[in-house]
């Protein structure tokens, strides 16, 4: 028998008998024919929905309703009208994340035009705060700095043509590019390594550096990363350098054909590995903050205690 809201008024009382009797009466008739039309479907699915407003108008509970009517719960009409406010909510959250999303719009420039990124963009906007793939080029200057502190550079896994082009890594730098795969190579030497950024290829090639450098074939390194200190990455990095120094400005990166700098929305931070940190803190702490990792062994630590203003804090 259908419900009967004895506590609602008298006129909406009636109206909302009146749906379940008629609710109750298309579901009967549709059983015994089992022909369940679209247009029954229909029809049953917009009475439920009138319900449903009457009942919060009226401050009922319409799931109690539904309870008291147990053939609506059954029918094909109320599972179709369950599926389809879930879809509608699901949408209407991607549409909420939307508009929150425009909120946080950013303008960077890329290839000398002026681009809009949402959090929500590629692989490469996750890395680099920009878009626009791996091929971010550190301004000479910092690839300077590197070189008077490492003496010179032995390897470069991350480059290509237009790298080579802009600055003089010297006659004994061996350079690796994209088709070359540096990663299946073996890295020798001083090592300058401003890497891909993008979410994957990054600790991959963070990974590399730490396995070249613990195996002894990698004498030195400087590291460029984004500050993204909750990574794994960022944390096996820092854990393995002799010295950090976080950047007090953001670094604008150069781009191949374009003469205006690719933005930034995150700082950076240069990585040194090495048995003497003190040329790169010589070169590095006027465009930074510097810190020396502490060692885990007890005697690379007492030989940093021992150095001149140093005091480490247990």
């Amino acid at each position: 028998m259908p419900w009967r809201s004895r506590a609602a008024p008298g006129r909406a009382r009636a109206r909302l008998d009146a749906i379940a009797r008629e609710i109750e009466a298309k579901l009967a008739k549709a059983d015994k024919s089992q022909a369940y039309t679209d247009d029954m479907v229909t029809s049953v699915d917009q009475l439920i929905g009138e319900a449903a407003k009457r009942c919060k108008k009226l401050k009922l509970s319409f799931n109690a309703w539904l309870k008291k009517c147990p053939s609506i719960r059954k029918s094909r009409a109320y599972e179709q009208r369950a599926v389809a406010l879930k879809l509608k909510t699901a949408e209407q959250v991607r549409a909420d994340t939307r508009k929150r999303l425009a909120r946080h719009v950013v303008k960077v420039s890329v290839n000398g035009k002026t681009v809009k990124l949402g959090a929500a963009d590629s692989a490469s906007a996750y890395a680099m705060g920009t878009g626009g793939g791996d091929e971010w080029f550190t301004p000479t200057d910092y690839l300077k700095m590197a070189r008077e502190v490492l003496g010179g550079f032995d390897t470069c896994p991350a480059s290509n043509a237009f790298a080579q082009r802009r600055f003089d890594f010297g006659p004994r730098c061996k350079h690796y590019t994209k088709a070359d795969d540096a990663l299946t190579k073996s890295w020798r030497g001083r090592v300058w390594l401003n890497p891909p950024f993008s979410k994957g290829r990054m600790s991959a090639f963070v990974d590399k550096l730490l396995a070249e450098y613990s195996a002894g074939r990698v004498s030195a390194a400087i590291l460029l990363a984004n500050v993204f200190s909750a990574n794994a990455w960022f944390q096996k990095a820092g854990r393995a350098a002799t010295a950090i120094c976080f950047m007090k400005k953001r670094i604008e990166f150069e781009r191949e054909g374009s003469e205006t700098p690719g933005s930034q929305i995150y700082g950076q931070a240069f990585f040194f590995y090495g048995d003497d940190a003190a040329p790169f803190i010589d070169v590095f702490a006027p465009h930074g903050l510097v810190v020396e990792v502490v060692p885990k062994t007890k005697k690379k630590r007492a030989a940093l205690e021992a150095r001149p203003g140093k005091v480490l804090n247990d």
